[in-house]
């Protein structure tokens, strides 16, 4: 399989990779955030916008990395977290 699918990480060659429904997620977030938010039902960064800070905060996965590169992802779009 040379391609990510479906919600989970798959290995191809040497290569691990991480794919959500649209891949709108921003590059260089970590696959534990990236479960932490499809598991609480957000697939796409759109879906962050006025989501307060401290609820994504407390998803088992989301550190603060996470949180920064959401923040800044969401900010170049003109948009921010709650």
């Amino acid at each position: 399989m040379d391609s990510c699918v479906g919600h989970r990480a798959v290995r191809t060659g040497n290569v691990r990779c991480m794919s959500t429904a649209d891949n709108s997620f921003p590059k260089g977030l970590a696959a534990p955030a990236i479960r932490a938010l499809n598991a609480a039902g957000y697939t796409a960064l759109k879906q962050l916008d006025g989501v307060p800070r401290a609820e994504l905060a407390a998803l088992h996965g989301m550190g603060p990395k996470a949180l920064r590169i959401l923040s800044e992802a969401l900010q170049a779009e003109g948009k921010s977290l709650g």
